[in-house]
């Protein structure tokens, strides 16, 4: 019983210290609680503090970043389309600079070409009425209608290539046998020294008026009169005789007729024409005709000039030949003479220094007898007249 009470009692305490301990645990806790809360709420207003610095800080950080982002990115933007866009402006301006002067040398051609169109206009007309005058004065005036025809003969003979006083001649005058001058158009001279004489023979007005007719009856009239007047001109050519004065000339005449259709209408209108003035020695020729045949010549000078240069470098060759055999039996003769000067340097040297008693000995003997000379035999000749024999005393 005893026993039980005391384990009864120890048990109790037990509790009761239990309780008591649980009791000052419980209150220790509440405080460790309510430091703890307070501290965690100390610790969230410190963090809430810090993260709110913190957020300002960042963000002026971001702000400062971005800002200095943005300025750097519009320089380097501003930079690069600096880049892009300056070959572009330049590109423009001279664009812009040549639309401007394209303008103004526009402007100038407009105002030059107005200019030459009126001058050309003006021109025109005057060549217009000069033309007419022309006309009028070949149709009507024979010694002007003689003088165009003259001129279109020299100006061919100026373009055949032919030289003026070498391989033609113009009015050169003639004396004739019974006294009277003659003096044709043009002589032609040949390689082979013969002459061709050409005289110009002009007939427009009745072809002039076969060109201005308007009837038919009016044409062949025309054309008929102007055969006739080409007639007339070889009679009064071949009655000159030029073949027979003139030293060297062909046995026909060519007669020159300058104006083409005149030639072609005549020959159209009178078939037997050319016969006629063949007969006659006159032979009828037109520009085209004439400027072939002054071709023909022309090659024939030039195949002239070509054998006399063929001839000359033949010549030439012959003479540089013969110079040139003379010049080996010359530098033959100088071979020789060489050789006989060296024969006779060979011997005039041996004369010094060979055989007893030669001179050189005998010369430097005269040094020991007491001569004192300024200059010294050379070594070499001395040498060899010592090794010649010498003369017994």
């Amino acid at each position: 019983m005893g026993d039980r009470l005391r384990c009864n009692c120890r048990h109790g305490f037990l509790v009761i210290g239990y309780l008591l301990a649980h009791l000052h645990n419980k209150s220790l806790v509440s405080q460790l609680t309510q430091s703890h809360n307070a501290e965690l709420n100390r610790i969230k207003e410190l963090a809430n503090h810090n993260e709110v610095r913190l957020e300002s800080h960042f963000k002026a950080i971001a702000t400062e970043i971005l800002d200095e982002n943005q300025r750097r990115l519009g320089n380097n933007n501003e930079t690069q389309l600096n880049l892009w866009l300056k070959p572009l402006s330049e590109q423009l301006a001279g664009l812009n600079k040549n639309i401007a002067d394209s303008r103004t040398n526009a402007a100038t051609q407009k105002a030059d070409v107005e200019h030459y169109l009126k001058l050309l206009l003006e021109r025109t007309q005057t060549l217009g009425s000069e033309a007419a005058a022309l006309t009028r004065a070949l149709r009507d005036c024979g010694k002007v209608q003689g003088d165009w025809g003259e001129q279109l003969l020299e100006s061919i003979l100026q373009n055949s290539g032919l030289r003026k006083d070498y391989e033609y001649r113009t009015q050169h005058t003639t004396k004739a046998t019974d006294g009277k001058l003659l003096r044709p158009d043009v002589e032609i001279l040949c390689p082979d020294g013969k002459v061709i004489i050409i005289d110009s023979k002009t007939s427009l007005t009745a072809y002039t008026r076969y060109i201005a007719a308007s009837t038919e009856d009016e044409r062949n009239s025309a054309a008929k009169e102007n055969a006739l007047s080409i007639k007339q001109h070889i009679d009064e050519l071949a009655a000159k005789h030029y073949e027979r004065h003139v030293a060297q000339a062909l046995d026909y005449v060519l007669m020159f007729i300058p104006n083409e259709g005149s030639y072609i209408l005549a020959l159209q209108t009178d078939k037997q024409l050319a016969d006629y003035a063949f007969r006659k020695g006159i032979v009828l020729i037109n520009p085209t005709n004439l400027m072939l045949t002054l071709r023909l010549i022309y090659n024939l000078w030039q195949s002239e000039r070509q054998n006399k240069n063929i001839e000359e470098v033949a010549r030439q060759s012959a003479l540089l030949y013969d110079k040139f055999v003379t010049y080996i039996e010359t530098f033959q003769t100088v071979g020789r003479n060489l050789d006989n000067a060296q024969q006779s340097y060979t011997r005039a040297l041996r004369q010094l220094h060979e055989g007893p008693g030669n001179i050189v000995r005998r010369l430097e003997n005269l040094k020991v007898l007491g001569i004192t000379p300024t200059k010294q035999i050379p070594n070499e000749l001395i040498e060899e007249a010592e090794n010649q024999p010498r003369i017994e005393p």
